[in-house]
């Protein structure tokens, strides 16, 4: 099998480059801004309370590892909300160095003060079943650092719920695909299938080492969806601890005319077609953006004169008029 493959070739043309340029830059300076939180008003001169300054400082210490808790609609901490959910078409912004990103400002910036939580004391993020794992991901990119956990608790589940990491973007561990398609092991740019289904796999015997995998499951599937394919691998250990995947780019809220296709596994090829479509296999693509419609004559030939783009070959002899009308494909 081929390894991880770059799809920027699918576009045709600068016309869609530069379009994709232009409006997720002026997305990004909108996306990153953030309020200042306030400050703690100081103590009058003179005053005399040490018993309720050190409640005070207890009542701090207890708030900076207070409880986030995320709906489909609001992020907040304890009973404070700090900001909203991005889509799951387009969990991502572009941050400083226009890089795509999960991270949510408003939460870091609620949160800039505040302690770092341990391993043996793990920040608790209470979710809603229904929540995308893409929101998910924008909490765990904001709150924790690769490889440390979170204690993730669904919302009427009880327990102690289940201990989450998030892995580096180029962690080398082998994923586990949650797909429409079934669950798929991907291991040096190869696919393997391991079941049809998620609930197949539930009622499985199928034993994999969860320690050694990351789970890479798309932005839109539920956060219940990923508990559930955590339970079926770790079994009756509850003290396992499981990874979230970050292997591919988040997709950005595309501009006008454009749609954004998240990174993941996908099927080329037809066993029973031209030598060059053959055979038919598993491929791993990265997170790319193409035009709902096609490149037209007008549009490729207003990036040709802008300089962006080479000139149409033959399109201007006589014999390819009938074919080079300003609004067919280019």
């Amino acid at each position: 099998m081929p390894a991880r493959a770059n799809n920027m070739s699918i576009w045709e043309g600068c016309i869609s480059r530069a379009r994709l340029v232009v409006a997720l830059s002026a997305a990004a300076s909108s996306s990153l801004a953030c309020s200042d939180r306030p400050s703690a008003t100081p103590p009058e001169r003179g005053s005399t309370a040490p018993a309720r300054v050190e409640d005070d400082a207890q009542e701090e210490s207890a708030g900076r590892l207070a409880e986030i808790r995320v709906t489909p609609d609001e992020i907040a901490i304890a009973d404070e909300v700090v900001a909203t959910p991005r889509p799951a078409s387009a969990p991502g912004v572009m941050d400083d160095e226009l890089r795509a990103t999960y991270r949510i400002a408003a939460l870091a910036a609620a949160l800039s003060d505040a302690a770092a939580p341990s391993r043996d004391a793990p920040r608790r993020v209470r979710v809603e079943a229904e929540v995308p794992v893409g929101v998910l991901r924008g909490v765990l990119a904001t709150v924790t650092e690769p490889g440390a956990p979170v204690r993730l608790q669904l919302e009427g589940q009880e327990g102690e719920g289940l201990l989450l990491t998030r892995a580096a973007t180029d962690d080398p561990r082998p994923l586990l695909h949650l797909r429409r398609d079934g669950v798929q092991l991907e291991r040096d740019g190869a696919l393997t299938p391991v079941s049809p289904s998620l609930e197949a796999l539930i009622e499985s015997d199928e034993e994999l080492k969860l320690d050694a995998l990351a789970l890479a499951i798309p932005d839109d599937r539920s956060v219940q969806e990923l508990a559930a394919l955590a339970d079926a691998i770790r079994g009756d250990d509850d003290g396992a601890t499981v990874t979230l995947a970050y292997s591919f780019d988040p997709c950005l809220e595309p501009p006008e005319g454009m749609v954004c296709i998240p990174g993941g596994p996908a099927i080329v090829g037809y066993d029973d077609g031209l030598p060059e479509e053959r055979p038919r296999r598993g491929i791993v693509l990265s997170t790319f953006y193409i035009e709902l419609d096609e490149v037209t004559i007008a549009e490729y030939d207003a990036c040709t004169e802008a300089g962006g783009c080479r000139r149409r070959i033959n399109g201007h002899q006589n014999i390819m008029k009938p074919f080079v009308g300003p609004e067919q494909p280019a």
